[in-house]
């Protein structure tokens, strides 16, 4: 039996490559693109590049937002990107920190500069390393990347559409893909429903010491976790990532509960 094909994907990083960073962001009237953001979004999407966001969020680890707040916010980015034609197929975020208040207090395998969120969606997604870049606008997801075995970008600032087709980071895409000057934009229906595959976009994280392979969005408590390594009788998985008004009230595959 022969091995599934591989996708290529673009990781961005969120503050400060895809929205303006004004500072634990996390309320949507605080969105503010960064200019070529959705642009570049988009012309990943047409040219069959799997578009993946692998964030760092210690706001909530510190207290100032909270795990439902993010999910929100994410909702309120696919809606605007909606409205030009693209789309995200997976959200990877950490809401560990060592200096956290709360239950996410602690070192985590998937904060950047560490590479457990690309790894994950790399083995999530079928993703080939080889064809897999990252744009960041610090060093750490820079070091992120490497550390994963993928090509990664500092982001200085400007354009970013400009900045990924200065840096050919569009080359692993189908070769029919038009360009961003003249490529019309996808209706948002037909980018929701007919774009890679009908995959869902999935909003992702995993709680410190739990292995890269996992795939659960992990919204436990620390105490409930405690009581067992088994991550089945503590975790949660997100299918949904829709806009609110669409948004159903899935359950867990392992414990059966309501997700968040």
């Amino acid at each position: 039996m022969s091995r599934p094909e591989r996708s290529p994907a673009l990781f961005f990083d969120r503050d400060g490559v895809l929205n303006v960073n004004h500072g634990y962001v996390h309320h949507p009237d605080q969105l503010e693109w960064v200019p070529g953001a959705r642009e570049a979004v988009l012309r990943a999407n047409q040219a069959g590049i799997k578009t993946v966001v692998v964030t760092n969020q210690a706001g909530i680890a510190r207290g100032f937002y909270d795990v439902p707040t993010f999910h929100a916010f994410m909702d309120h980015m696919r809606a605007e990107l909606a409205e030009v034609g693209a789309s995200l197929d997976a959200v990877y975020f950490c809401p560990y920190h060592p200096e956290g208040v709360n239950e996410f207090r602690g070192e985590s395998e998937f904060r950047k500069p560490r590479p457990g969120m690309i790894l994950q969606a790399m083995e999530e997604l079928s993703l080939d390393p080889a064809q897999c870049l990252l744009v960041g606008d610090f060093e750490s997801d820079v070091e992120a990347a490497q550390n994963a075995g993928i090509e990664g970008h500092l982001f200085p600032g400007g354009n970013l559409l400009e900045f990924i087709e200065s840096r050919h980071m569009f080359r692993f895409g189908q070769a029919c893909a038009t360009t961003s000057k003249t490529a019309p934009l996808l209706s948002s229906r037909a980018a929701l429903i007919g774009r890679a595959g009908g995959l869902s976009p999935r909003l992702r994280f995993a709680r410190r010491d739990e292995p890269p392979r996992t795939s659960c969005v992990q919204v436990g408590t620390a105490a409930s976790a405690a009581q067992s390594r088994d991550p089945r009788k503590w975790c949660h998985r997100s299918r949904t990532g829709q806009p609110p008004r669409s948004r159903a009230r899935a359950r867990c595959e392992w414990c059966n509960g309501f997700l968040e």
